[in-house]
């Protein structure tokens, strides 16, 4: 998995949030958290990858997180 960031745009220097998820593969994790991502967008780029590739994920953001948010890619 690789982080990546926006270019141009702006949302420059931003994470890329769909070309993040892109890089992961099945079984991998990624811990980010609010400041870095929006988690109700972070839930919809996850929704459209899965419809245009197949691969599946699994958000994670709860009270007890503190503001983190887990990304896990199960399929």
């Amino acid at each position: 998995m690789e982080i990546k960031f926006t270019e141009k745009g702006k949302s420059k220097g931003k994470v890329a949030v769909t070309g993040t998820l892109v890089t992961m593969r099945k079984g991998e994790t990624w811990r980010t958290d609010c400041t870095q991502v929006d988690p109700d967008y972070l839930r919809i780029a996850c929704t459209r990858l899965s419809r245009q590739t197949g691969a599946q994920f699994t958000v994670s953001h709860t009270l007890q997180m503190d503001g983190g948010i887990t990304v896990t890619r199960t399929e």
